[in-house]
């Protein structure tokens, strides 16, 4: 597995539009965008695309958090882990929560 992308669905429920910055902690984990306006009340879902590249890494277990921060602070901390078995194949990943529904801190 040289590279591998999941979708993430984040939907504001709050009040008011939020802007949020996307980042995560593990140079083998990337996102696709690293900011987004999230409009309140129109049901309308951003999708971020996480990608795991782990063309450099050796066979192990590995771990990140892509973490979506609003003007208020944190609103979601989402781990991904995943599993490389010998000669780059992936042993299993997972994302979860993969849909986060934000506005009063509601997350699914």
């Amino acid at each position: 597995m040289a590279s591998q992308t999941v979708p993430i669905t984040v939907i504001n429920i709050g009040q008011t539009t939020e802007n949020v910055t996307i980042t995560s902690n593990q140079t083998w984990l990337t996102v696709d965008v690293s900011s987004a306006t999230l409009i309140t009340g129109t049901g309308v879902p951003q999708i971020i695309n996480a990608t795991i590249s782990s063309g450099a890494l050796a066979s192990g277990v590995y771990t990140g958090i892509i973490s979506i921060t609003g003007s208020a602070g944190p609103v979601a901390s989402i781990p991904v882990n995943f599993t490389l078995t010998g000669g780059g194949s992936s042993g299993g990943t997972s994302v979860s929560p993969n849909l986060v529904a934000f506005g009063q801190v509601a997350q699914s």
